[in-house]
C-alpha cells in the first residue's frame, strides 16, 4: 500500500509538471508609489535604490531596548512625496523582519501614523540592488 501511494503521489507530481506552464525569469518592476489619501506606499528596495533619480527611498528601521521594540516604515517616491508609519504590534514587527534587500514593501497607517499593515513580498522576479 505504501509503494502505490508513493508511486501514485510521484504520477500525479509528474502529471502536474507536464501540464503546468513554462515560465522562467519574470521580472517586474515597481518604483515607489505614495498614495497619501488612502494613506498607503509601495514600492521595491532594489527599485529605490537603482533609481535614476536620488530621492526614492524606502527604510524599514526597528529600534529596541530590553524591554520595547518599535519599527518605522518610510518612502519617498521620485516627486519627494514622503510617507511614515510606526508600530509596536508584535505581529507586524515580525513581518518588517523578514524584509531582504531586494523585497517589496507596502504598507497602510491610519490617521495617527500607525501601521495598520505591512506586506513584505521577497520575490526572484524583483531586481537586485546594484552597488
Amino acid at each position: 500500500m505504501k509503494r502505490s501511494n508513493t508511486l501514485l503521489g510521484l504520477g500525479l507530481g509528474l502529471a502536474l509538471l507536464g501540464s503546468a506552464p513554462a515560465v522562467a525569469g519574470g521580472k517586474f518592476s515597481f518604483p515607489v508609489t505614495i498614495n497619501t489619501s488612502v494613506r498607503w506606499a509601495s514600492g521595491l528596495l532594489s527599485e529605490a535604490r537603482n533609481s535614476a533619480d536620488s530621492v526614492q527611498r524606502i527604510t524599514i528601521t526597528i529600534n529596541a531596548t530590553t524591554t520595547s521594540e518599535i519599527g518605522m516604515v518610510f518612502f519617498q517616491d521620485a516627486a519627494g512625496t514622503m510617507a511614515i508609519c510606526t508600530t509596536q504590534n508584535p505581529i507586524l514587527l515580525a513581518v518588517m523582519k523578514t524584509a531582504r534587500s531586494d523585497a517589496g514593501i507596502t504598507a497602510q497607517w491610519d490617521v495617527s501614523g500607525i501601521c495598520t499593515h505591512i506586506n513584505v513580498d521577497n520575490s526572484s522576479t524583483f531586481s537586485p540592488k546594484l552597488p
